[in-house]
């Protein structure tokens, strides 16, 4: 029922709004989605038999449940921007009693209603991630949320934004509600208050007067970063972006800061706006999401490694096989191709536009995701060589060469059918499965590392020369 459709706090117009535009739209559009007419039909109402009137009055039924000045107010604006079929549609819903007998119509779950926002335009995916979001943001500042741990949050966050980012919604908001999805699910609010205030602006001033490589690399850096974007390439965002790697350079000396960090913290920046908070959500991305965590010692990345080569090997054999082929360990020539997607979260792997929408799998779902996106650009590829009747490459070089420029060149559809394809991968391959993957692949770099007698896991990530 509407209580449980985008059930919200401080949210309810603009979830009244959302759900007036969507029904009405389903209903007495001219394009009604096919799967709208499944949802009513199960329900015993066919809607190509039912006359204008019937369709109005069917209206009314849903909207039941809302103030009826509510309903008229909006129905009359969904009107004058031209929805519907206008010459047929033209009174407001009708207020007279549902025929004796109705048909009972139950509102349709949330999931199945919020699926066609994907037909429909930002306004309505705005409503809809506000009425969503605001009651969590409160949440995420009350005293509940402080009894709660990361594992209970993350759980309460899954169920109730889920269907926002599988459907691809989260893409047809604004970037700064994009920016709040990930602000939650980093859980920003409550790493501030337990750093304390004034924490982001101490570490900026360290690391200034600290000065050094790091210091150095930064500058460098600055300036050929996102240079297309106007943003980050203008005077203040670079001052921003540099404040940001300054901070986390000092916050976490034993890791700096290394190649890769640039790209990372500036599309955080583009979303989040608060420079403050991307430096937050930075030491998430770096310290969680990223698979084993960025460490100078490297045991994550090439533990990542060979968890994707086993994977692989188990997931698309066929592709495996095509990579023994080359010659030499398939988590060498892997090891090739990872560092854009392991050390950089994907950036530079996809067009600019298309790389939050992955990320929002990656913040809401976690670093099991990481390995479930790269599955999937592997099996898209090795589908497109098929189709195209394109051969394997035969050099390893090459492999990683086509498969970037593959990714680098998706478009929006490309990345929606791999995004597709994760979801049905996470089905069965769950974060515990990489989980019991992960263990016994860092236990075996571990050994590497102490039979070599250096630094466990070998060097450090890539640096700016």
């Amino acid at each position: 029922m509407l209580e449980r459709f985008l059930a919200a706090e401080g949210g309810a117009d603009a979830s009244v709004r959302a759900y007036m535009w969507t029904a009405a739209e389903m209903i007495l559009g001219p394009n009604t989605p096919a799967f709208v007419h499944a949802i009513v039909e199960k329900r015993g109402v066919v809607l190509a038999h039912m006359s204008n009137v019937e369709k109005r009055e069917l209206l009314h039924q849903l909207m039941r449940q809302l103030p009826e000045e509510e309903v008229h107010a909006e129905f009359d604006l969904w009107l004058q921007t031209g929805g519907g079929n206008r010459t047929n549609t033209h009174s407001r819903p009708s207020s007279i009693e549902i025929r004796t007998n109705p048909v009972e119509l139950l509102v349709p779950e949330r999931n199945e209603v919020l699926a066609s926002l994907q037909l429909r335009n930002h306004v309505l995916a705005n409503s809809c991630f506000d009425a969503a979001v605001a009651p969590l943001e409160v949440r995420d500042k009350a005293e509940e949320r402080k009894k709660m741990n990361d594992r209970a949050w993350m759980s309460v966050l899954k169920r109730e934004l889920s269907w926002f980012v599988i459907g691809g919604m989260v893409g047809r908001t604004t970037r700064s509600r994009r920016g709040k999805l990930w602000k939650l699910c980093a859980r920003i609010e409550e790493r501030k208050a337990e750093a304390g205030e004034g924490y982001y602006a101490k570490r900026v001033a360290e690391g200034r007067k600290r000065g050094g490589e790091a210091s150095e690399d930064i500058a460098r850096d600055l300036g050929r970063s996102f240079p297309q974007v106007e943003e980050l390439s203008g005077e203040e965002g670079k001052a921003k972006l540099g404040r940001i790697l300054e901070a986390y350079s000092e916050d976490d000396p034993a890791v700096g800061y290394c190649q890769g960090m640039n790209f990372i913290a500036g599309v955080l920046l583009l979303h989040l706006e608060d420079e403050e908070d991307a430096f937050w959500a930075l030491k998430t991305v770096l310290q969680s999401l990223l698979p084993g965590g960025l460490k100078r010692s490297m045991v994550g990345f090439k533990t990542s490694v060979l968890v994707l080569s086993d994977l692989v090997k188990t997931r698309l054999p066929d592709v495996h096989l095509d990579l023994e082929s080359l010659g030499g360990p398939v988590e060498e020539v892997l090891g090739m191709l990872c560092p854009t997607w392991f050390i950089s979260m994907f950036v530079n792997a996809f067009p600019l536009p298309s790389l939050p929408a992955l990320w929002d799998v990656i913040f809401l779902e976690g670093s099991a995701s990481v390995f479930q996106i790269a599955i999937s650009i592997l099996a898209s590829f090795h589908a497109h060589l098929e189709t195209s009747r394109t051969p394997f490459p035969s050099l390893p070089a090459d492999f990683v060469s086509q498969v970037l420029t593959y990714s680098r060149s998706a478009s929006s559809d490309r990345v929606a059918d791999i995004l597709r394809a994760r979801y049905t991968l996470s089905k069965t391959l769950t974060a515990d499965k990489v989980s019991s993957v992960w263990a016994p692949n860092e236990e075996r770099v571990q050994a590497e590392a102490r039979r070599g007698g250096g630094e466990r896991g070998g060097g450090g990530p890539p640096r700016r020369a």
